[in-house]
């Protein structure tokens, strides 16, 4: 009897655990600010050839808000990393006040610069279409001869992948949507659309924020974990007894 009872202990308090993050509202897990250079995030237009890129590694200042091998226990620790950031044109832009260029073939890495037990891939990130050209991985908007523009995508599970994220420190597993976001300052010259339909050329400095849901897998215990702990809770409560 005893064993029936720990063990719809246990599962049941797995199943509440994963039932809660599987509803849960999308939790930042890192961002970034730049560390140096200016304006270094470069849209280039080509027409159809058109790039937003990083014409060489970026120095930055990443931040875990999770708990993982590299931080430790310590949140928002100051990890001096670079970024590299590729990606292309998916499709002419679009708006009058507020302009959008759609973006595909979004690659962004972010390396610390001390590895951590041969480990030091902090964030890797990859966008595309997915053969789905309604989604194309990622947008650049901003309000028309305005210097704030923004770059963003997000992945659905429902509406099929879109982003990836992966990470020698977070594990992605088991998360249904995934968003980069990018802020952008001091865009130079102001955010706008050349008469080719696509955005004028212009570089500004910028930073980023991430998130998921649920969290990265180093926030929630494995399941096989969380019912061992239990398990050895329960046994150390019956030998005190």
């Amino acid at each position: 009897m005893n064993r029936v009872i720990v063990r719809n202990l246990t599962l049941g308090a797995v199943t509440a655990l994963l039932a809660t993050a599987a509803h849960a509202q999308l939790t930042t897990f890192a961002n970034f600010t730049q560390a140096g250079g200016t304006r270094p995030y470069t849209f280039t237009n080509a027409g159809s050839s058109s790039t937003f890129s990083l014409a060489a590694p970026q120095a930055i200042n990443f931040y875990y808000q999770v708990n993982n091998e590299y931080n430790g226990t310590g949140f928002a620790t100051v990890i001096p990393a670079t970024m590299t950031l590729t990606s292309s044109v998916g499709a002419v832009a679009t708006g009058v006040v507020s302009l959008t260029q759609p973006m595909t073939g979004i690659t962004m890495v972010f390396t610390a610069d001390t590895p951590v037990n041969g480990k030091s891939e902090l964030l890797r990130i990859v966008a595309n279409s997915g053969g789905n050209p309604g989604r194309l991985g990622g947008f650049l908007t901003g309000t028309d001869g305005g210097s704030n523009p923004s770059f963003s995508g997000s992945q659905n599970g429902a509406l099929g992948d879109l982003v990836t994220m992966s990470s020698d420190f977070v594990h992605f597993d088991i998360t249904t949507r995934r968003d980069y976001s990018l802020t952008f300052s001091a865009a130079t010259p102001d955010f706008s659309m050349n008469g080719n339909s696509y955005i004028n050329s212009f570089t500004a400095d910028g930073t980023g924020t991430f998130a998921s849901n649920p969290a990265p897998f180093a926030l929630i215990p494995e399941p096989a974990s969380l019912v061992f702990a239990l398990l050895g809770g329960i046994a150390l409560h019956r030998r005190r007894r």
